[in-house]
């Protein structure tokens, strides 16, 4: 059966669609992003409370909006980093455009290192602005500040700066007139809120999970006098592990409050302590809720919301209150939040985008091969009818590119929200019964694991289908197969049973391990041993079946030349093995082999996150590669009289007269099939290829790469387009 020829242009249209799908992802993630929301929030020192909201600030008291204030007009259209005021009343924000680039944000989201990086390069001003005037003047001539988002404290005693730069992994403090008076940058990591009150520098030391309580000294600036773990006080959030991010505190009474993070920087409750830093217990906060600011108004401490555009309040002893009520503000994080709900629901239907796609594909390729079966009429492949090769070779190598990668993105699909719906319900029944977890996300997940499982099953039942197809015999020859008895050894396992093992089990495991395992980087070398135990076991077990069925029968490998017989020349049997090996292996460490290399960070999912788009697309790229670099093991050159067979892998066959071959000094086309000819040893081609060659028809070399780029450019674009798009998803995600 003849193999389906994808045009350049199809490949272009597919190619082009799936990066529009790609950008119209990034478009819509990253105007949700942009969206306004809340922001910042401090109290000013006349005792009224700023709101800022996009480029605007909002002052009021409790039951009002005094005045609404554009910041554009102080020469800060875009706020980035921290909002204070002096003690005078002057507004103390950063000027100037966002200069940070592309890669800088990727990077920055990725939570990458930029120790020693010029991060605090003097870009914009960071300026002193009256509210009344407008007008506004340099903080200090000579003072660097961050670049990217920074927290300010300013001492209200003499106006001393006291600022952190997060990507720095730095806190400064400078006087008045902007000089440097002292540094730290030992046992940060990530410093975000810093609060004096005191005598003490109290600052949110993010990724070391910890509130630190510094000294403010210049003599002894930054010394630690004081750390309050926060690991393991919430043990729902990030994975079971209790490891959770601060980003805040305020104190509220008697009390300290902190914001704390999940895993990505996002979610999280906020952690009540006494004042003596005993943990009393956590507020728990609207479901999808992603704060940002905390402060004490009055009698109410309130809260900036930055996902669900909402200003939360609370009473000193957690309970809730209505969300703070202003008019101005309320109708301005209502538009936000219908802005924000539409871009999140054009993002989060992409996925049916792809789902489309690969379905139009599908149907494409089911009329194009029904209409090449019509042409061909009683012309076939040579050779009996073969195996029905196992599941697992079906799903990893299977018989049609296409259909293959609709069954393991259906089955990826369905295994990542297993995982997470399994991940819902431990949380659920052995841990915190009272989580909120189990809703309307769990049943969506479960709805999800159904379909996906049903569509690649039906996708595979079509694929069985297609190889119970009985094979019609050769026109000119009889000629067999050496596969037909050593075809199931060139699958995994060659039973239906070990194939859903290996499709599920191991498959289900390496999701497991990439997205669910703490601590991915250090333990890399563990999966890698994993890995490679996985792969020796399945050459050991594919050697094992092929001697087995080749000592039964060995005129099947190579039957003897003769008028009736071919001269079978396949590549070195180890090196095959080695070739399968190496493919299985390769695509059993897809997943976590970016985070141990340090190219990504791999994080956990949520149960429909949205790692699933980049996971896939990681998926896919590595199967095609992996099948590329298998397949080649399969061909098979048969030499007989005035005859030259190719055997290609997935049950295909080209035959041509010996004045019909093309030849080039490296490779061999024979029929529509073309293979290089260093796969095959060399002995072998020399003795009983050549010699036959002499009415062969000559070409360059550049001719059968030109050929060969016109079968499998299709692939070979799609695999690094899916590839690169996947590590810039993982990398941004």
């Amino acid at each position: 059966m003849d193999q389906i020829k994808v045009t350049p242009a199809l490949a272009a249209v597919v190619i082009a669609f799936s990066l529009l799908l790609f950008g119209l992802k990034f478009w819509a993630d990253g105007e949700a992003f942009g969206t306004d929301a809340p922001t910042n929030i401090v109290v000013t020192p006349a005792g009224d409370l700023a709101v800022v909201v996009g480029h605007e600030m909002l002052v009021g008291t409790p039951d009002k909006v005094e005045t609404i204030y554009d910041l554009s007009d102080f020469g800060a259209p875009f706020v980035l980093g921290d909002v204070r005021f002096f003690p005078n009343g002057e507004l103390l924000i950063r000027q100037g455009e966002d200069v940070r680039s592309f890669m800088h944000n990727l990077r920055a989201y990725g939570r990458d290192d930029h120790r020693g990086e010029a991060v605090l390069e003097e870009v914009g001003t960071l300026a002193r602005c009256n509210l009344t005037t407008k007008d506004c003047r340099p903080v200090a001539p000579n003072l660097r500040f961050p670049t990217s988002p920074f927290w300010v404290e300013i001492d209200p005693k003499d106006e001393t700066l006291f600022v952190s730069a997060p990507e720095e992994h730095r806190i400064f403090k400078y006087a008045p007139d902007g000089t440097l008076l002292a540094m730290q940058d030992r046992g940060l990591a990530f410093p975000n809120q810093l609060l004096l009150r005191d005598g003490k520098l109290y600052n949110a030391n993010t990724n070391y999970n910890e509130i630190a309580i510094l000294d403010p000294s210049t003599q002894g600036f930054g010394k630690k006098l004081q750390t309050v773990s926060v690991k393991g006080l919430v043990p729902t959030l990030d994975d079971f592990t209790g490891v959770i991010w601060t980003l805040g505190l305020a104190p509220v009474g008697d009390e300290w409050w902190v914001l704390v993070k999940g895993d990505g920087m996002v979610g999280g409750p906020i952690l009540r302590f006494d004042q003596d830093w005993k943990f009393l217990a956590p507020i728990e906060l609207p479901e999808r809720s992603d704060t940002m600011a905390l402060t004490v108004f009055g009698d109410r401490v309130v809260v900036a919301d930055i996902e669900l555009r909402r200003v939360l309040q609370f009473r000193p002893d957690g309970a809730a209150l209505p969300d703070l009520a202003w008019p101005e503000l309320t109708a301005r994080l209502k538009a936000a939040q219908a802005r924000n709900a539409f871009y999140n629901m054009v993002g989060s239907n992409i996925l049916f985008g792809f789902v489309l796609l690969f379905l139009g594909l599908l149907l494409w390729a089911i009329k194009q091969k029904r209409a090449m079966e019509a042409a061909a009429g009683a012309v076939g492949t040579v050779g009996p009818p073969q195996p029905i090769p196992a599941l697992a070779e079906k799903v990893t190598l299977g018989s049609s590119i296409w259909l293959a990668l609709v069954v393991v993105i259906a089955w990826m699909i369905g295994v990542l929200n297993l995982i997470g719906l399994l991940t819902v319900l431990f949380v659920y029944f052995l841990i915190d019964q009272s989580s909120t977890i189990l809703n309307w996300v769990s049943a969506l997940a479960a709805l999800r694991v159904v379909f996906f499982f049903w569509l690649g099953s039906k996708v595979l039942k079509r694929i069985e289908k297609r190889q119970q197809q009985p094979t019609p015999p050769a026109p000119r020859a009889t000629i067999e197969d050496p596969r037909s008895r050593q075809g199931r050894a060139l699958g995994h396992f060659g039973q239906k049973a070990q194939g859903y093992f290996l499709a599920f089990a191991v498959l289900g495991l390496t999701i497991l391990a990439a997205t669910r395992l703490p601590d991915l980087g250090e333990n890399g070398p563990y999966f890698i041993v994993g890995g490679a135990i996985v792969s020796l076991l399945i050459f050991w077990m594919t050697h094992r079946r092929s001697h087995h069925l080749a000592s039964k029968d060995q005129t099947a490998a190579h039957p003897q030349p003769g008028t009736t017989g071919f001269y079978w020349i396949g590549i070195e049997t180890w090196q095959r093995r080695l070739r399968f090996g190496v493919a299985t292996g390769l695509f059993l460490v897809w997943a976590w082999i970016w985070a141990w290399l340090g190219i990504v960070e791999v994080t956990r999912t949520t149960p429909v996150g949205h790692h699933e788009i980049p996971l896939m697309a990681l998926a896919i790229s590595t199967l095609i590669f992996a099948t590329h670099f298998f397949k080649t093991a399969l061909y098979r050159l048969g030499v007989g009289d005035g005859q030259v067979v190719m055997l290609h892998p997935w049950n295909r066959t080209s035959v041509a007269d010996f004045d019909q071959i093309i030849l080039s000094d490296q490779a061999i086309q024979v029929g529509d099939g073309h293979i290089h000819l260093g796969l095959f040893p060399w002995q072998e081609i020399a003795r009983h290829l050549m010699p036959k060659m002499a009415r062969a028809k000559r070409v360059p070399h550049r001719e059968m790469r030109r050929l060969w780029w016109r079968d499998n450019g299709v692939e070979v674009m799609l695999m690094l387009a899916l590839g690169l798009g996947g590590l810039l998803l993982f990398a941004v995600y």
